[in-house]
């Protein structure tokens, strides 16, 4: 059953994995467009410059493929060097859920009427990349682009704050009725600044762990000895290193 499993890994899992992350992306931005083509109230038309930084259809199935094709190396390469291998998932996961996280980003602006608003939350968005690409190289996050937990709480009041506010407008311009519907439908202008938050906070975390698995890949031995394992379970059983052992033992 073991090795059936191992098989079925890279067969299923893998591409069920990472068609699950691709639908996401695409699907949201398929949404913002047939709501806004549809002349729903809701949904707004891009500017023609907008309408060009979709992410062309083609290019999920390219991601897929590359992405299947990196996960099938990496599972392969974790039974020769686990710790690599693990640097080297994260790094795949990493890259992998970029495209999506800008395909939803960009799928909720078009339920954001104002081009003044869109262009502020473009801007955030990009300087969330550039946190999110220098975050990988500072030790300390801190010195560069302060992020603690009270500043996250913050930003949480002022997104609490916005959707209120946007509550109170839909209320008295349109009146009480269907009160509950005004409540939903007034997080939808919030929802790009809501997904930046949210992307961000996740790949700060997924940063964080992938310099702990390079500090860890560049001196492996100090810390297979200091955890207490094994040269085979640390390495793997078809590592250069178990079948090097293995040899000196015999």
């Amino acid at each position: 059953m073991g090795e059936k499993w191992n098989i079925l890994t890279p067969i299923l899992l893998f591409p069920l994995f990472i068609g699950m992350v691709i639908f996401v992306g695409y699907y949201v931005v398929s949404l913002g467009q047939l709501a806004s083509r549809g002349g729903e109230t809701l949904a707004t038309n891009l500017t023609e410059f907008e309408s060009l930084l979709a992410v062309p259809t083609a290019s999920w199935g390219w991601i897929f493929l590359i992405a299947w094709l990196f996960f099938i190396f990496v599972y392969y390469r974790a039974k020769r060097n686990k710790i690599q291998a693990y640097f080297y998932n994260n790094i795949l996961i990493t890259a992998m859920i970029l495209p999506s996280y800008y395909s939803v980003f960009y799928g909720t602006l078009f339920f954001v009427s104002s081009l003044f608003i869109r262009i502020a939350y473009w801007s955030l968005f990009v300087g969330s990349l550039g946190y999110l690409v220098k975050s990988l190289f500072l030790k300390n996050q801190s010195k560069w682009f302060p992020i603690s937990g009270e500043s996250i709480k913050h930003f949480k009041n002022i997104i609490l704050l916005l959707w209120i506010l946007n509550i109170f407008i839909r209320l008295f311009t349109n009146g009480f009725s269907s009160f509950v519907a005004k409540v939903l439908l007034a997080t939808l202008p919030i929802l790009p600044l809501i997904v930046v938050m949210l992307f961000t906070t996740m790949y700060r975390s997924m940063a964080s762990t992938m310099r702990i698995l390079y500090n860890i890949n560049n001196d492996q031995e100090y810390y297979r000895n200091e955890f207490g394992y094994s040269v085979e379970e640390w390495y793997g059983k078809k590592s250069k290193q178990a079948k090097e052992e293995a040899r000196n033992i015999k």
